[in-house]
């Protein structure tokens, strides 16, 4: 005996649509592989570290006759005019006291990587920083992949807000 075919039903399937999807965020390029670290010759390193132990003498020599400056422009107030140039003046050379100051720790911080034998390696991902990138800036610390990503997290962060308004003025 043969099957019958089954019947289908009087209802209709009513196909839904579905929802749009989302875009979604692209997602991250994967890392690059880090680059090996390169093998440098004692007279490479020797080189790499006098040229380091410069640029520090160079820095320190800067930032004590901005100093100097300073001090001797301190006390050479005559008017408003000259009050409000000398503001100026301080508030720059204090930012670019700052960034001396932070080229001066990493060029520190250079030279005890040469002392721990870990010069060229990258602190952040532990391959190598590209050899172009340490004869540009001896005191780089990380790779430029590295730095990339330094940068953009940098700029993704919110600027600080200032501190909510206080209620000086209020009374009561």
């Amino acid at each position: 005996m043969a099957k019958k075919p089954a019947k289908k039903s009087a209802k209709r399937r009513v196909k839904k649509t579905p929802a749009p999807l989302k875009k979604r965020p692209a997602a991250p390029a994967p890392p690059p592989r880090p680059v090996k670290p390169h093998k440098f010759t004692a007279a490479q390193m020797k080189a790499i570290e006098k040229s380091l132990h410069d640029e520090e003498e160079r820095l320190k020599k800067a930032m004590r006759e901005q100093a100097d400056d300073e001090m001797g422009d301190a006390g050479a107030v005559g008017d408003v005019v000259d009050a409000a140039a000398n503001a100026a003046t301080s508030f720059l050379t204090i930012g670019l006291t700052t960034v001396e100051a932070r080229t001066l720790k990493e060029i520190r911080e250079a030279l005890a990587r040469i002392e721990s034998g870990t010069y060229g390696v990258c602190r952040r991902c532990a391959g190598g920083v590209e050899r172009e990138r340490l004869e540009a800036i001896p005191w780089a610390p990380t790779c430029i992949a590295c730095r990339r990503d330094e940068e953009r997290l940098e700029q993704t962060k919110e600027p600080r807000k200032p501190p909510p308004a206080s209620d000086f003025n209020s009374e009561g």
